[in-house]
């Protein structure tokens, strides 16, 4: 394949990929990463299939060939992994069919749309929310009538509309982070919507109260039951920094299945929480400190 090619090859597979994304629609990308023998497809060949199995663009072999990779790339989308998939060109019993005299390692990267997370609220604890959503991939979308784009810079879109204008999809996470004003009419508008996550900022007194208003208006106890008040994890936190960590760490623990246990617990090396070591004087006048040691990506 000569530059010219692959130059228009890449391009088109990254315009089709930009149109799925905005289309939010899941795909694959099939790559030949290894040939030996004979195959029709080289190594570099790539084809994005969609999720529905169909080969949209590009060429990863013919006949059976392809027809296993479209298989796999609808296996690696219903688990959201990637893979790579041994397709054996040399066998018409055990193989795909096709004696064309080798095998082809194909690797199949499965994409998925960024997952809504709409923050109510302008306030500095939905600022942090904002920040962390977005460096954890989510599509963030900020919704106050006093948000202001300059305060929510990594933000997918910040809308600025009144509280009862709220638009939230039910593959969202939900996170109402807003003052008085806008708790009421933010969280009906949530329980109606039934949006993956939902979850809410609010002293547990005051959130009651809002329970029994939307109660009266007939809310759907079912809905209500879902949300999840005060929201975060128990991580001890403070500041609003801490707080923002704990509501994304528990927004995480939905999403994976799990229920949070410290990663040295299920090493099987300690069976209870041991004190940590007191700081010194001089620590404990000034900032915390934090060693990383280490320079890898995490």
């Amino acid at each position: 394949m000569n530059r010219k090619t692959l130059t228009v090859m890449l391009s088109r597979i990254h315009e089709i990929s930009e149109r799925f994304r905005e289309e939010r629609r899941p795909f694959a990308l099939a790559t030949v990463v290894r040939v030996t023998g004979s195959a029709s497809a080289k190594p570099g060949s790539k084809a994005i299939i969609d999720d529905a199995g169909r080969n949209v663009f590009g060429w990863v072999g013919g006949g059976c060939a392809e027809t296993l990779v479209r298989e796999e790339v609808l296996a690696a989308l219903a688990e959201r992994r990637p893979r790579i998939v041994m397709v054996d060109l040399d066998d018409e019993v055990l193989g795909v069919g096709m004696p064309c005299g080798g095998n082809m390692e194909v690797y199949i990267e499965p994409q998925f749309p960024p997952t809504p997370l709409v923050i109510v609220g302008h306030n500095r604890l939905a600022r942090h929310l904002s920040l962390l959503g977005a460096s954890l991939g989510y599509a963030v979308r900020v919704h106050s009538p006093q948000a202001e784009r300059e305060h929510f810079p990594t933000a997918a879109e910040v809308a600025a509309e009144p509280w009862e204008a709220l638009a939230v999809g039910a593959d969202s996470r939900l996170l109402i982070t807003a003052d008085h004003e806008g708790q009421l009419p933010a969280l009906r508008r949530g329980v109606l919507a039934q949006p993956t996550h939902l979850a809410m900022v609010a002293r547990r007194g005051r959130y009651h109260g809002l329970v029994t208003a939307l109660k009266k208006e007939g809310v759907p106890q079912e809905g209500l039951g879902r949300v999840r008040s005060p929201a975060g994890l128990d991580l001890g936190g403070k500041t609003v920094e801490e707080i923002s960590l704990s509501i994304i760490a528990e927004l995480l623990a939905v999403e994976r299945g799990k229920q949070p246990i410290p990663l040295r617990m299920l090493k099987g090396r300690h069976t209870e929480a041991k004190a940590p070591p007191r700081a010194s004087a001089e620590q404990a006048e000034g900032e915390p400190r934090l060693l990383v040691v280490g320079h890898g990506r995490i």
